[in-house]
């Protein structure tokens, strides 16, 4: 035999062997599927997105698509903020004051729609079992009330950590334009600047986001922890299926509090 026979047959078996893996790794997902093991499917897609990027020797750019959906919830709830502010009728005394808001608030639907399109742009570049974990996930509507996202709130000063119910009602009064301002509190919410009694300043807003970065780089131990909820609504060590993990923010005394 001749050596291009030979190299020919050993493509063709590695080639046959790539397939074999390929349809093997489809049935286990719609066995998952039929099986409703939700937990087993995202689980799978999880192990398979870290070994693509160990493979690739590339981070997942989740880390960016977490960052810019946080951006995104600051600019609905700064819009909102500014907007009550203007409606107050003692704040309306202040001219100087109402012309900075006014200036504010007409420039947030740019960098509101800038910043989604740049989510947008991140979605290719994802793996493909990332997506799926997300088109999965992410349908459900209350997918942000995870229990690991409602004491992320908490433990952040948010309101989950209170009776107001704030994160749970946004996504009935945000207008459709502002679905992916959904979710939970930020530095720029008005309820928790109430509820604090002080507004955070720039230097502390910054502050506040290298306590809980959304980068691995910074503190995987926390990063993980969010973007397993986030993508594929999983706790480590955890087999229970996703949508049982959506939760309503706890009541007071169940609140685990640092």
């Amino acid at each position: 035999m001749s050596p291009s026979s030979t190299t020919t047959i050993a493509r063709f078996l590695q080639v046959g062997i790539f397939k074999g893996k390929k349809l093997q790794k489809v049935e286990v997902e719609m066995e998952s599927e039929r099986e409703d093991n939700i937990y087993k499917l995202q689980h799978n897609r999880e192990k398979k997105a870290r070994r693509h990027g160990w493979d690739k020797g590339k981070r997942e750019l989740i880390d960016g698509f977490l960052r810019l959906e946080r951006r995104l919830r600051e600019i609905t709830q700064r819009e909102i903020l500014l907007q009550e502010k203007m409606n107050q009728n003692d704040f309306k005394s202040d001219v100087k004051e109402v012309e900075e808001i006014g200036k504010e608030l007409e420039e947030l639907p740019a960098e509101f729609f800038m910043t989604e399109q740049e989510r947008k742009s991140l979605w290719p570049k994802l793996s493909t079992s990332t997506k799926k974990g997300l088109n999965l996930w992410r349908p459900q509507p209350e997918w942000y009330l995870h229990k690991t996202l409602v004491q992320d709130c908490v433990d952040r000063g948010g309101c989950c950590g209170r009776a107001c119910g704030c994160c749970q009602k946004r996504k009935h009064q945000l207008e459709p334009n502002r679905r992916l301002g959904v979710g939970h509190c930020t530095v720029e919410c008005g309820c928790c600047e109430a509820a604090h009694g002080f507004a955070f300043t720039d230097k502390q807003k910054e502050t506040m986001k290298l306590y809980y970065p959304l980068n691995p780089d910074s503190d995987s131990k926390y990063f993980r922890k969010i973007m397993l909820a986030s993508k594929y609504g999983l706790i480590d060590d955890c087999t229970q299926r996703p949508f049982d993990l959506i939760d309503k923010p706890p009541k007071h005394e169940e609140i685990q509090w640092v």
